[in-house]
């Protein structure tokens, strides 16, 4: 009869400690981050953006279907897309898909909250991405929850250091956060808050803790929503092919003009 209750509490907290939402701003998560919460962002179309459209996540989709179609395996073509995305992240820049998001992650910081990323960045990237986005204000070394350099080999090489998180695309989030929540001397918290722009990955969280009687609110975040649903073929193939014969990126403004002034009207 004991053993009963305890696994009716269990399942109880289990199934209230699980919230999920869909927000268009950072600062929705304002009433549910407390000091000593865990605040997990995802980092391309959550916390930043590819400036231009190159570089972006979606060019990246868009170049794994071009792949496919030429005839290549669905792991070749990843492999293709990928080695295409990791070489223009060494040339491209980014932005915050919010002007906020920057001061907002360090007063989060500030408040006493633990803040880290979790992406499905190649874990090669990890150190390119750090300095991308102290580039645009965003240090997530001030707050971390677990200091030094951590690795494990999944599906494909995961790599934490400093508050990133590096899975790689094939690697499961929810089942990554779990290990490095697990390792010795990761920081003590109330709860997590986890805020990313794709359904698959807040899926992946609630799976990963949803019997694990840990508090956590999950967020689908949409700021970047019409940027993604306006992502433009034309513009991404002349920049691609661009970058491919000079190792440079030109504007998605340049490519429009040179479009413009050839065709004598704009794209759209």
């Amino acid at each position: 009869m004991k053993k009963l209750l305890m696994l009716s509490i269990i399942l109880g907290l289990s199934t209230a400690s699980a919230t999920q939402h869909e927000i268009k701003s950072m600062t929705e998560i304002d009433g549910y981050v407390e000091a000593n919460t865990l605040v997990v962002f995802d980092i391309d179309n959550t916390l930043a953006e590819s400036s231009q459209t190159i570089g972006s996540v979606q060019w990246q989709e868009y170049e794994l279907e071009k792949a496919k179609k030429v005839g290549l395996s669905p792991a070749a073509a990843l492999e293709r897309s990928l080695r295409k995305f990791i070489a223009v992240s060494y040339v491209n820049t980014m932005r915050p898909v919010e002007s906020l998001t920057p001061k907002y992650v360090e007063m989060l910081q500030n408040r006493g909250a633990k803040v880290m990323a979790l992406t499905a960045r190649p874990a090669e990237l990890l150190a390119r991405t750090k300095w991308l986005l102290k580039n645009i204000g965003i240090d997530l070394g001030k707050a971390h929850p677990l200091s030094g350099r951590l690795s494990v080999v999944k599906n494909e090489e995961a790599v934490y250091n400093r508050g990133i998180l590096a899975v790689g695309a094939t690697n499961d989030k929810g089942q990554m956060l779990q290990w490095l929540i697990g390792r010795p001397g990761f920081a003590k918290f109330s709860k997590i808050v986890f805020v990313d722009d794709k359904e698959k990955y807040v899926v992946s969280i609630e799976k990963a803790f949803s019997e694990s009687g840990l508090q956590h609110d999950s967020f689908r975040y949409a700021a970047a929503d019409e940027r993604v649903r306006s992502f433009n073929v034309e513009i991404a193939d002349a920049q691609t092919d661009y970058f491919e014969s000079t190792g440079e990126i030109v504007s998605d403004e340049e490519v429009l003009e040179e479009y413009s002034a050839a065709a004598g009207q704009s794209l759209f």
